[in-house]
């Protein structure tokens, strides 16, 4: 007789509590947040595109987003 599933499938165990599960990301936003308010953070890409969506939204058409100096429709 071969192995059992049980011997053959090893996994960490899940954890339980929502915070033990996404600490490090709360750990990332929280670092990210700071380095902002501190001011050596200057990335408004998200900030950026999700305006673009408003407004492509808003006008019924594709907007233009500048990307590194290139200019995307």
């Amino acid at each position: 007789m071969g192995p059992s599933l049980k011997d053959a499938i090893s996994t960490d165990p899940l954890k339980h509590f929502f915070i033990e599960r996404y600490k490090q990301s709360y750990i990332n936003d929280i670092d990210t947040f700071l380095r902002v308010l501190s001011g050596r953070e200057t990335d408004y890409r998200a900030l950026n595109l999700s305006m673009a969506a408003l407004k492509s939204a808003r006008d019924g058409r594709p907007v233009r987003l500048q990307l590194r100096g290139r200019s995307r429709a």
